[in-house]
């Protein structure tokens, strides 16, 4: 097959060529950033299926929030008038569905020295509001400056948050995608100082990239705040499995001066391609196994992820039969510091084993403990640098109003009961003044207080609509919560509908209904996506090793040291205190799938030492000599590509950056020093063969 490949390397690269320009249409859609809740949910997600029933009754619970400073006084005759047309301006908006102000809620919305309010803008509850939220928003903006002028004018939401989140995205999406590949071209010309293999490496991953995105614009999917993650991925992955090539090929020329150019090239792409083609694999079971996940961007990550590395080893073969073809052994660079460090970890291992083991064994035992300290959350607005104006905006809101964020009490009474009976209404009223207490609580609005506003003159008929579904079976209850963490959210809605159902009884069913519900149960995704995609990814790594290994043994010993970077990585999280969340939880499956390469390597090497009859020192020194360069290698490109990361605005992105950058030098640790000593520990049964 190689031969094959070799003789028709130019009409391959031809047919690479048309595939990808097919996939380039795909790239302007899948590149146009979305931030609506099918990133965290299935479509068939029950809790997503009742959010949907919730809108049904009252309409887009999203809601802007204004604060306007007016040192002059709130009800001072020009205040009133610039908030009026404001409020106007703003009604008039495609987007808006009603704007609440201290005339349409008396005594709600001013604060108490009465030099600031808020004006609440209810959005409209459309199927493409997620798509259009940042024009609305622009809109906002611009009339807020136009009709509030010289007026401070803080801004805060949910909506503005996630629009925030989205405007990063797309930025961080420009810089890893414009700043990884400059990167890598440097490092790369650092390595091989040839034009034509930097070329080359940089093909395979725009190749992977431009299929992987491309794909995901055809199938109609966008990037958001995990998939952003994509092209440093491919990136990366990609470049460090190309590696291989042209040190085989070194190695293979130095053996055999005498052979032609095209033996030279078809031995190099054979022994390279083996043990590349199962890295490939393994790495392609890591990133799938988070397709089990339930949060939709997770899947998508595992799924076009899996994908883009495919393509890249497939690329990879045809463009360094071109890039490498008759080169001489000293065309490909070798770095001689990087053989100077193997020399000293080779003779650590085989001069000092057990002060090695002992090291190793008390950087799992101080890891376990970090480890032991992780928190499952997550927390929305801290995915924002703590300088980002949404951040600090929200910060004042809080600071000077209170808590401000819309938190929705559903309230279905029981029988025949109408919400707005006395009884029910008597008990919504006693529920609001208890659920004030609570200290992460600040406002209510309910439909006792507008029958009661009702008597001093005409409520409006939003307001009612609002409250209050068509046939009175079920109405709501506003509070206004402080914006929390997941976990934090979730214990104070648990203690809520603990008081509802300790003040209702039997009258009425009370629950958290809305946005904030949904969010709290991202937990639950997390965690299930963490314990399930970690769990697959080993089980299908270990059926993996031991049928291309055939040895259960070997198998087993492989998986080892990829979980001890894992293990490291949990313990870094724990002692810095980093949050699992969306982002971070992936990590693991995608480490142990990485890490999983260079095992494949060395033990490719290792089989080969040994069937040659080598001892445990031959077989240390073989692996050394023969993958050891490489495998430094791509974890300096792991390392330098993931920093990359680490210029993110998105804080959980950075975190992603120096979590993969950390479990990177770990698994090189893992590999070079963990590996030989398991395998001194645990040899070859007497008679088992090392084929």
């Amino acid at each position: 097959m190689m031969n094959v490949l070799v003789r028709f390397r130019w009409v391959a690269l031809a047919i690479v060529v048309i595939v990808l320009a097919l996939f380039v249409p795909g790239l302007q859609t899948s590149m146009e950033p979305d931030h609506g809740l099918a990133v965290w949910f299935l479509d068939d997600d029950p809790n997503l299926e009742a959010y949907g029933e919730f809108k049904e009754s009252f309409g887009n619970d999203e809601a802007v929030v204004l604060r306007i400073e007016e040192p002059g006084g709130v009800y001072e005759e020009e205040a009133a008038e610039r908030m009026d047309r404001a409020s106007a301006a703003l009604r008039e908006l495609d987007g808006v569905e009603e704007v609440h102000s201290w005339e349409s809620i008396p005594g709600q919305l001013v604060d108490e020295s009465e030099e600031s309010y808020l004006l609440v803008l209810q959005m409209v509850e459309s199927d493409d509001f997620d798509q259009r939220r940042g024009q609305i928003l622009a809109d906002i903006e611009e009339i807020s400056a136009q009709y509030l002028e010289g007026r401070t004018v803080q801004k805060g939401g949910i909506g503005v948050i996630y629009q925030a989140l989205s405007d990063l995205t797309e930025r961080d999406f420009g810089i890893f995608v414009g700043l990884g590949y400059l990167i890598m071209f440097l490092l790369l010309w650092w390595i091989f100082r040839s034009v034509r293999l930097v070329v080359a490496s940089l093909l395979v991953v725009a190749g992977g990239t431009v299929i992987s995105l491309g794909l995901m614009g055809w199938l109609g999917i966008q990037i958001n705040m995990i998939t952003v993650l994509l092209p440093t991925l491919i990136v990366v992955l990609g470049i460090a499995d190309a590696m291989h090539f042209p040190v085989a090929y070194r190695r293979v020329r130095r053996e055999d001066e005498e052979a032609t150019d095209k033996e030279v090239l078809v031995r190099a792409l054979r022994a390279a391609a083996v043990p590349c083609l199962m890295t490939t694999v393994t790495t392609m079971a890591g990133f799938l196994a988070l397709a089990s996940s339930s949060l939709t961007g997770v899947r998508h990550l595992g799924l076009f992820a899996a994908v883009g590395v495919g393509t890249a080893f497939l690329i990879s073969i045809v463009v360094m039969a071109i890039a490498l073809y008759g080169r001489g052994a000293d065309e490909v660079r070798e770095l001689p510091n990087v053989r100077v460090f193997l020399d000293v970890l080779r003779r650590w291992v085989e001069e000092r084993p057990r002060v090695v083991g002992a090291v190793l064994a008390a950087v799992v035992v101080v890891s376990a403990i970090g480890a032991s300290q992780v928190r499952v959350d997550t927390f929305t607005l801290g995915f924002l640098p703590a300088d980002h104006q949404v951040v600090m905006d929200h910060e004042t809101i809080e600071e000077k109003w209170g808590p401000y964020i819309p938190l929705v009490m559903s309230v279905e009474p029981a029988g025949d009961r109408s919400v707005e009976s006395e009884e029910v209404l008597s008990l919504i009223a006693s529920f609001a003044e208890k659920a004030k207490a609570d200290d992460h609580i600040g406002n209510a609005l309910h439909l006792e207080i507008l029958h009661r506003l009702s008597e001093y003159g005409e409520v409006p008929d939003f307001m009612w609509e609002s409250m209050v579904d068509r046939d009175a079976n079920m109405g709501r209850i506003n509070l206004t919560i402080e914006m929390m963490t997941a976990s934090g959210l979730t214990e104070t809605i648990e203690r809520l509908e603990a008081l509802a159902e300790e003040e209702f009884g039997e009258v009425a069913h009370v629950q958290a209904n809305g946005y904030l519900p949904l969010y709290a149960s991202v937990i639950h995704h997390i965690v299930d996506s963490q314990i399930r995609s970690l769990g697959i990814a080993i089980f299908l790594i270990l059926l993996l090793m031991t049928l291309w290994l055939r040895s259960i043994r070997l198998a087993i010993i492989s998986l080892i040291p990829n979980l001890f970077p894992v293990l490291v990585m949990l313990g870094v999280m724990g002692f810095f205190g980093i949050y699992v969340d969306a982002v971070t939880a992936v990590v693991a499956a995608i480490v142990i799938g990485v890490a999983i390469d260079d095992t494949v390597h060395f033990l490719h090497s290792w089989r080969g030492a040994q069937r040659e009859g080598k001892s445990w020192s031959g077989c240390v020194e073989r692996a050394f000599h023969e993958v050891g360069p490489a495998i430094c290698i791509t974890t300096l490109l792991l390392v330098t590509g993931y920093s990359v990361l680490l210029l993110a605005d998105l804080v959980t992105v950075v975190y992603f950056g120096l979590l993969t950058i950390v479990a990177a030098l770990a698994a090189l640790v893992g590999e070079l020093l963990l590996l030989p000593l398991l395998l001194k520990i645990w040899p070859a049964k007497q008679g088992e063969s090392p084929s």
